[in-house]
């Protein structure tokens, strides 16, 4: 990508050079009106890597409730929860396919806007150009066919920049994530009081331990006094 991304540049330097010594003045109306077009893909791009953002924090869900799920089998069927667990894989994956949808959507249709644009613009640079000419018209019109020839000679070299650009939207979330998993810089944390932890000796016992679940006033589990001896292991089930 980035071989054909210097080779479109050192191309369009080489056409713009040729447009200036044509004609300064058309050469500078033309840069402006690819100004315009670019402004107008990059809101394009915006909006793709916004979308591919939503599509890689679906694919990190899908992975995480699959994973989550898919090696409980046994605690699923005992909380009668294996139709929850599919409807949330199921939702998750909805998450991380829309967006993707939208993606291809757009990176397919950014093509057919340079096509579209370079035709549009060709034809309204001759007709314009031979109107605005007037009795200069016969010396002026090969001119414009010099420009309209490197109009459809930058095509390529726009679809080229604008592929570089919507693979970079698409790869950017992913790389954060695995730029994240790679981060070697760790936390330096100070303990300032309490009784540091040599291992579990005997049991956890509770004492009277009640619990409720946020924003709610009713006890899931209410006074409870058990122990837990070392090397056991107990399931608290319930509604």
């Amino acid at each position: 990508q980035l071989g054909h991304v210097l080779r479109a540049v050192m191309m369009t330097l080489a056409y713009a050079l040729i447009m200036v010594i044509v004609s300064p003045s058309i050469a500078l109306a033309t840069v402006g009106i690819i100004l315009l077009f670019w402004l107008a893909l990059n809101k394009i791009i915006h909006i793709l890597n916004k979308l591919a953002v939503e599509a890689t924090a679906g694919e990190v869900s899908v992975s995480r409730w699959t994973f989550e799920y898919l090696y409980a089998p046994r605690l699923l069927r005992l909380f009668n929860a294996t139709d929850y667990a599919s409807d949330v894989i199921n939702t998750t994956r909805d998450s991380e396919l829309l967006p993707g949808r939208k993606i291809d959507l757009l990176a397919k249709a950014i093509p057919k806007a340079v096509e579209l644009f370079t035709v549009i613009g060709a034809g309204t640079f001759l007709v314009g150009g031979y109107l605005f000419a007037g009795d200069n018209a016969k010396t002026v019109i090969p001119i414009f066919f010099v420009y309209v020839l490197i109009l459809f000679r930058l095509r390529p070299l726009v679809k080229a920049f604008n592929e570089f650009r919507v693979k970079i939207a698409n790869i950017l979330p992913r790389a954060k994530i695995i730029a994240k998993l790679l981060d070697t810089k760790t936390e330096i944390v100070t303990r300032k009081s309490g009784v540091a932890f040599s291992g579990l000796k005997e049991m956890i016992r509770f004492d009277n331990v009640s619990f409720t679940y946020p924003d709610t006033e009713s006890y899931i589990l209410k006074n409870i006094n058990c122990s837990i001896p070392r090397g056991n292991t107990v399931a608290i089930v319930g509604p």
